[in-house]
């Protein structure tokens, strides 16, 4: 009798507990509920965020060189293409040298099929008679040094024996003197000395011009005597100089009788300077002619060897050189052009012709068209949940919720960017294929879908506490409530949470509070 009414009393406790879940159900709503159910279903996490509309490629140009704006063949809206010219600097000097460092190339190329094809007869001939040429050209040059040297030697004597005579007394001696007095006892010393010094040249200078006019010599005699003349020359020069230096301080003399002094030794050392300008000329065109002569022999020397496998290599180098030349030219006609890098919108455009365009300023930017990006800033809190290549949807303010767009993160900046004093990681997602037209600036609202259970043991979140125990329930039983032990998973945006461990189908959990 005994164990039937135990047996009833068991009944109808799970009748109470029954009709109590019954009740909550009725009730899901009622923020009063006592118990709520073990079920199983889905469960999403999800990061809000909110970002900024932005081109997925956005690119600033400018010239690489400055320069004047020439032509403008693109305006701020207008569709561009990648490689399209936009804006365009004068650049005539370097097209020009493009051009030509393109010929070079050719005939460098040119050069070569000749060479591989071996040297012709009448090529030898035609290198024959032009070193015979040069030779003949060296041979004249060399066939009127005499002249010249006699001509400058008439031109310092004169300039010594002649302009500056009357300035000296003595002067054919070893004690000259000037017939003046001076203020400055130095420059007097300096002019003697050097009369006395331009005398011995004069000597050197007349017993080699007149062996030089009487003699036959050698090139390398003749090479030695320009050289000497030189020298000579600018002796007498620096004589003129310190006499000249005299002149300007001599006292107790008639004016006149001092401006025809000076007037004849500015004469003489004009005709001086003239003798060493022409002696200069000449020992630099024989030089110059004797490189061409060698020149013209290593040709000759080529051509009679024909092509060989060295001479190849060379003219190989020779149109690597002139392709660098082409590359180079081409280079520099770059610089004064902006290109557009991408297909896209023309989004700014600041040039104007006849302006002045500075180097690395810019003046140009693209966006790139129908292809869009949202730039996001996502907590420190929320960065273990998310990932590269997670999905996202997107609202965007200027068209509001009923708009959806879909989305997925593509970057996410491994450095952190603080904000208000929370560390936040730039997340990059790029929209795919928008239904609606975006423009850069818009604001966009951002649901990240982290993870997605289903099937899944749920309770609501507030069903579960904390202890120094672990994550706890209380789970009704016959006899009311006992504590257990769970174990977590994820959070859904929906305010449930995913039982992994403790807990079965079916059990009925009391919230906080409720006992």
């Amino acid at each position: 009798m005994f164990t039937g009414k135990r047996k009833y009393a068991v009944v109808g406790l799970l009748i109470i507990v029954i009709l109590s879940v019954i009740a909550f159900r009725g009730n899901a709503n009622n923020a009063e509920a006592e118990y709520v159910t073990v079920t199983r279903g889905s469960i999403s996490e999800e990061v809000l965020l909110s970002g900024t509309v932005k081109p997925m490629e956005s690119v600033d140009l400018a010239f690489e060189k400055s320069g004047t704006v020439s032509s403008i063949y693109k305006k701020a809206g207008d569709m561009v293409y990648s490689g399209q010219i936009i804006v365009s600097l004068e650049n005539g000097t370097e097209q020009a040298a493009l051009e030509t460092a393109e010929a070079d190339l050719e005939s460098a190329k040119a050069r070569f099929e000749e060479l591989s094809k071996g040297s012709r007869p009448e090529e030898i001939l035609v290198k024959e008679s032009e070193l015979a040429k040069s030779n003949q050209d060296l041979k004249n040059f060399y066939s009127s040094i005499p002249a010249f040297i006699n001509d400058a030697y008439n031109k310092a004597d004169s300039a010594v024996n002649k302009q500056s005579d009357p300035i000296f007394s003595n002067d054919q001696t070893s004690n000259p003197d000037l017939t003046f007095n001076v203020s400055n006892q130095q420059q007097k010393n300096d002019a003697v000395s050097a009369r006395l010094a331009v005398t011995l040249t004069l000597e050197k200078f007349r017993t080699l011009n007149d062996s030089v006019l009487s003699q036959e010599k050698s090139q390398e005699e003749m090479d030695e005597a320009l050289q000497e003349v030189r020298t000579y020359l600018l002796n007498v020069q620096s004589f003129l100089v310190k006499v000249s230096s005299a002149l300007n301080s001599a006292i107790n003399v008639a004016e006149a009788t001092i401006a025809t002094y000076k007037d004849n030794v500015a004469t003489g050392r004009a005709n001086v300077n003239t003798a060493i300008q022409s002696i200069t000329g000449t020992i630099d065109d024989i030089s110059s002619q004797k490189i061409a002569v060698e020149k013209i022999k290593r040709e000759l020397e080529v051509l009679k060897l024909g092509s060989t496998a060295e001479v190849l290599s060379q003219q190989r180098s020779a149109i690597m050189k002139a392709e660098a030349n082409v590359r180079s030219a081409s280079s520099n006609l770059r610089k004064t052009i902006i290109r557009s890098p991408i297909d896209g919108i023309l989004s700014k455009q600041d040039a104007k012709v006849g302006e002045l365009a500075s180097a690395g300023t810019s003046l140009v930017s693209v966006i790139s068209k129908n292809l869009f990006k949202i730039e996001a800033n996502l907590p420190e809190a929320d960065l273990a949940k998310t990932a590269i290549g997670n999905s996202a949807i997107v609202t965007l303010d200027s068209y509001g919720n009923t708009v959806i767009f879909d989305a997925k993160i593509i970057s996410m900046d491994p450095a952190e960017t603080v904000i208000d004093g929370v560390s936040t990681y730039k997340t990059t997602f790029s929209l795919i294929n928008p239904a609606q037209p975006v423009r850069s600036g818009m604001t966009a609202n951002i649901t990240i879908k982290t993870s997605e259970k289903v099937g899944v043991l749920i309770l609501p979140q507030r069903a579960v506490t904390s202890s120094d125990k672990g994550r706890i329930v209380n789970v009704a039983t016959e006899d009311g409530t006992e504590e257990r032990i769970v174990t977590t998973g994820a959070r859904g945006s929906d305010g449930m949470l995913e039982i992994v461990s403790g807990l079965n189908e079916g059990d009925i959990v009391a919230l906080p509070g409720k006992k």
